[in-house]
């Protein structure tokens, strides 16, 4: 366990910006990630998080309310939501270690 939570609160310290929820396996993790300023206002079929960064987006989480995974193209990202992907490997650290 104490090994675990080393590794949980290293990644953590190197890219405080993606929570890494759940282990898939060796290559793939569920995280939580913020909106990136030149999302905001687009909506996710714009986007294409998979073709673009192979993300695929699961859920929604917008300010005060909880996750929304029945989404559709049509939602627009907004400031203050906070997404729920699933990728591989450092996928989403390389996506925010400029921010």
């Amino acid at each position: 366990p104490e090994i675990d939570t080393g590794i949980r609160i290293g990644k953590e310290l190197t890219s405080p910006y993606v929570n890494d929820l759940v282990d898939l396996g060796s290559r793939n993790h569920i995280s939580a990630f913020p909106v990136k300023e030149e999302w905001v206002g687009k909506d996710l079929a714009t986007i294409d998080f998979r073709t673009l960064y192979g993300i695929n987006i699961i859920a929604v989480k917008s300010l005060n309310e909880p996750y929304k995974v029945d989404l559709d193209g049509d939602y627009q990202l907004q400031a203050h939501d906070e997404l729920l992907g699933v990728s591989s490997d450092d996928t989403l650290k390389q996506l925010f270690k400029n921010k």
